[in-house]
């Protein structure tokens, strides 16, 4: 990445997943996606504020059941990246980049995400609030979006020692916009509502070139027996069809190691290569 940036801040929801939290806590919570989008509309309309809205929505929650501690750690344990996610954030931090994650979305999920992805630097803009029994009582939002994550990220930098115009911000949503201008490095995917904000625009988080090559990288790393043994079947695979099947590397290994069961049975074809 050129631009001398040294610090790659990523957005949550619509960006390493492929969802919006929100709205996912919202539908298991038991607000319908009616009432959801008209929230949500009131909001981006300019006839509520963020904490109105904020509380609009914790209204709704505190009927519900599963509105613990507990009962949303689950819902946010139930979570799906986008293809090449994990891929991204190790090639990044190989090269040498800092990495942090700053989101609109709740601190219970993000904190899951960073932890599940080894992300030592993140944010979230909403906090809820347990009693001491677990169940919900409060969200605390430290005000809209759009500038809390412009706030984040100056934070960040002033702790990384990285000035602003060496970050690069991807994201996909509207408030990801300031961040983009206070950069200068904002980072898109094609179709997205902010393409015109964005200082580049990607089809995909990691591209074919960067998987291929983070792939061979971590090959090479494969114990000897695996090793000997993945080329064996390299040789009978044709290369472009099984990386069409390994869109990340925990499901290349599972894969060629289904692979290696049905090879065992020749041993004398696996012989040749010891």
């Amino acid at each position: 990445m050129a631009e001398n940036i040294k610090l790659i801040c990523f957005d949550l929801d619509d960006t390493l997943l492929t969802y919006k939290s929100w709205r996912i806590l919202n539908r298991a919570l038991g607000i319908p996606e009616e009432d959801d989008i008209q929230m949500w509309n009131d909001y981006n309309e300019g006839k509520i504020s963020y904490g109105t809205w904020n509380n609009k929505i914790l209204y709704r929650y505190l009927q519900h059941i599963d509105a613990t501690r507990e009962g949303i750690t689950k819902i946010a344990s139930r979570y799906t990246y986008a293809n090449g996610v994990r891929e991204t954030i190790d090639y990044l931090k190989e090269k040498g980049y800092n990495i942090v994650l700053i989101s609109g979305s709740f601190d219970i999920f993000v904190s899951i995400i960073a932890k599940d992805l080894d992300i030592k630097f993140f944010k979230a803009n909403n906090t809820f609030i347990f009693d001491d029994k677990g169940r919900l009582q409060a969200i605390h939002d430290n005000g809209d979006d759009k500038l809390a994550k412009v706030r984040y990220l100056e934070s960040f930098c002033e702790m990384l020692n990285v000035t602003i115009d060496q970050c690069a911000c991807i994201g996909d949503g509207a408030n990801d916009i300031e961040l983009f201008k206070k950069t200068g490095h904002g980072i898109t995917f094609k179709g997205s509502n902010i393409e015109s904000d964005a200082w580049k625009v990607i089809a995909l988080l990691l591209t074919t070139m960067g998987q291929m090559n983070f792939f061979k990288r971590r090959i090479l790393k494969m114990p000897e027996r695996e090793l000997m043994l993945f080329q064996h079947v390299m040789i009978q695979i044709n290369l472009w069809k099984l990386l069409a099947w390994l869109i990340n590397f925990q499901s290349a290994i599972r894969t060629v190691q289904e692979l290696l069961l049905l090879e065992n049975r020749n041993m004398k074809r696996i012989n040749r290569f010891q």
